[in-house]
């Protein structure tokens, strides 16, 4: 569990994150992500453009300062 002490209005004031032992658990393939991709997006450079073309529009709106809150038994 995280906390921000200093979230805005409408932002999250508290983040409950889940860790995982075994991340490789989640691991899948780079060519599995290339297929998904070419049949959302095209190909892998269309994908690219669309990224940077989406790059002009992207501003900053916000960032977060957490604090780990730890719960003793």
């Amino acid at each position: 569990m995280f906390q921000s002490p200093f979230a805005r209005a409408n932002e999250a004031d508290l983040v409950l994150t889940v860790e995982y032992k075994n991340w490789a658990a989640f691991d899948t393939s780079q060519e599995y992500f290339e297929k998904q991709a070419a049949g959302i997006m095209g190909s892998m450079k269309d994908a690219r453009q669309s990224g940077i073309d989406r790059e002009a529009l992207r501003t900053i709106g916000s960032n977060l300062v957490l604090q780990e809150i730890t719960f003793k038994d």
